[in-house]
């Protein structure tokens, strides 16, 4: 997170806070992305697992937006994408104790 929050393009942190978010669900959790399930289809399984609904919603839009379209964040998407980032994280960490 403190990498992410160093700088760089705010689409690209966008897109790395979401899979800084797979790693860490997929390290903690062992709740993995299919290659053919769409990240909606991943935000729902997500949530059926009992992870937090609003970080996981959040980040998911910001990722489909920047991802599939050419939506231009800004800082307030940036700051919204770490702290739900930062949300999950201390969530898996909750569960994996």
């Amino acid at each position: 997170i403190d990498a992410i929050e160093a700088g760089g393009d705010l689409r690209d942190v966008i897109m790395r806070c979401y899979y800084e978010m797979n790693r860490a669900i997929g390290d903690s959790r062992n709740l993995k992305r299919n290659a053919d399930m769409t990240a909606h289809e991943f935000e729902s399984f997500l949530l059926e697992k009992g992870l937090p609904h609003e970080p996981i919603h959040n980040l998911t839009e910001l990722f489909e937006r920047v991802r599939y379209g050419a939506f231009e964040p800004g800082r307030q998407e940036e700051r919204l994408a770490v702290s739900s980032l930062s949300a999950i994280v201390a969530a898996c960490q909750r569960v994996a104790r």
